[in-house]
């Protein structure tokens, strides 16, 4: 999925914190700068502690002909060059929805 390596870190369940009966992606644990962590997942409970930085998307079920996640990239190189994800992505991230038109 990434040959040149430009994801450094890929989380997963072992990655989480238990909180409230839920597995929580935590990114303060991860020691860097939140302005420039940005987390792609299909489940809203993950990333409920930095809303700011996550990129919803839907499940991906084995699916060949999936290519949601391709859709991102423009977005994503967009956001590389920002100071600061946290202040984009709230304007077109709303109700655990990616407003594409919205993020140009």
């Amino acid at each position: 999925m990434d040959p040149q390596g430009f994801c450094t870190d890929r989380l997963f369940r072992e990655h989480c914190s238990f909180i409230n009966g839920v597995f929580v992606k935590d990114m303060s644990l991860l020691g860097r700068n939140e302005k420039d962590i940005i987390i792609i997942d299909n489940s809203p409970t993950s990333y409920m502690l930095q809303t700011e930085c996550a990129l919803p998307i839907l499940s991906w079920y084995n699916d060949p002909k999936d290519t949601l996640l391709k859709q991102y990239i423009p977005m994503l190189i967009d956001l590389s060059r920002l100071n600061d994800v946290r202040e984009a992505i709230p304007h077109f991230c709303r109700n655990n929805l990616v407003e594409f038109e919205m993020a140009k």
